[in-house]
Formats: C-alpha cells, structure tokens, sequence
C-alpha cells in the first residue's frame, strides 16, 4: 500500500507546511504522474476530508484548483492558500463545486484552467476510462448539485471505493468449504462418467 493510502486509512490531517519536493497536484495531472486508481483516490480523499473539515468550521477554501494543492513524493498533500475565513454557505457550496472539478481532473487526467460548468465536463470520457461509477457518481454530484452536501457523501464515496481497491476481498466460502465443494463436484462427475459408460 502506497504511504499516501496509508495516511488516508489512518484519517490524518491535510499537511499545511509543504514537504521538500513538492509538485503541485496540476504538475502531477498535466504531466500524468498521478499513479494507479487507488493513489488517485487516496490524494483526492485527503483533499476531500480537508474541506470537509473547513466546512465543519464554517469555513472555506475558497481558492481550491489543482494548482493551489501540492502532493510531495510520499503522495501526501499539502494545501497552499485560503481556507482561513468565515465563510458563508455559498462559499462552502462553490468550494463542493471546485472539488467536484478537481475529482473530474484526477481521474480524467485532464486540467482544466476555466471553471467551466458542470455540463462542460465530457462524463462520458471517464466511462470511457473505466472509472468505477461510484466515482462518477461523487463527481457528478458536487458539480450538479453542490449545495445539496454532497461533499459529505463524495468524500464517504472515495473512503469505500478506495477500501475496495487496497483491501483483499473476501470469498463467500472457507476454504475447506471450496475444497469439498470441488470433491463433490468431482465426485458427481465420475460418478455420471460411470453411468454413462455402463
């Protein structure tokens, strides 16, 4: 597991002091050094959590781009600028908005310079891309519906997705019961060989 999946499944904090070697989470996009699936949600999950705590303060970014968040070598992130104002809930609701953007940018690759508007973003490219749907779903919600507090569940959204990317998954069945399951399908088998050439 990559050191910045770790830092996500351990829910720290957002650094706010930029490590050495830092790029900026542009940089990583335009020039595609963002990693597998998982590093790409665990970078957007630290960003997610990090607004979701301003907003919990009753505050805002109010400045959030790919620009302004710096990820160093260890895949953790870094704010740079805003986030230490008041703010009311437009503010809270544009910053849902912004990281609606910038999951949109992660995952399709593809920085965007305008704030362009939330039926500008080709969705379908990431279909394309084999995005998990669940991801689009988070994406699509906090660029359509942004006032709605869909951060919350976007935020929820990439914890899940992410677990299900790095955790192994579980069979329904033990392996003893896989191994009698096989014996007797084995068994039936012969068993209709026998009859079939009797």
């Amino acid at each position: 597991m990559a050191d910045s999946e770790a830092a996500v499944r351990q829910n720290q904090p957002v650094q706010h002091t930029p490590a050495e070697g830092s790029d900026s989470l542009e940089d990583r996009i335009r020039y595609g050094r963002m990693g597998s699936i998982a590093q790409q949600i665990a970078i957007a999950l630290q960003v997610g959590r990090a607004l979701r705590r301003l907003h919990g303060q009753r505050k805002a970014h109010g400045a959030l781009t790919a620009r302004h968040v710096l990820v160093d070598a260890n895949d953790t992130v870094t704010r740079r600028g805003g986030g230490d104002q008041e703010a009311e809930t437009r503010a809270r609701t544009e910053d849902t908005e912004a990281f609606g953007r910038l999951l949109y940018e992660i995952l399709s690759g593809e920085v965007r310079r305008e704030a362009s508007a939330a039926g500008q973003f080709e969705i379908e490219q990431l279909h394309k891309a084999g995005i998990p749907p669940k991801l689009i779903e988070a994406t699509v919600r906090c660029l359509e519906s942004p006032e709605s507090g869909d951060l919350g569940r976007a935020v929820r959204i990439l914890e899940s997705e992410l677990r299900n990317l790095v955790e192994p998954k579980q069979s329904a069945y033990e392996p003893t019961q896989l191994v009698v399951a096989a014996l007797g399908a084995v068994t039936l088998a012969a068993t209709l060989l026998w009859i079939a050439v009797s």
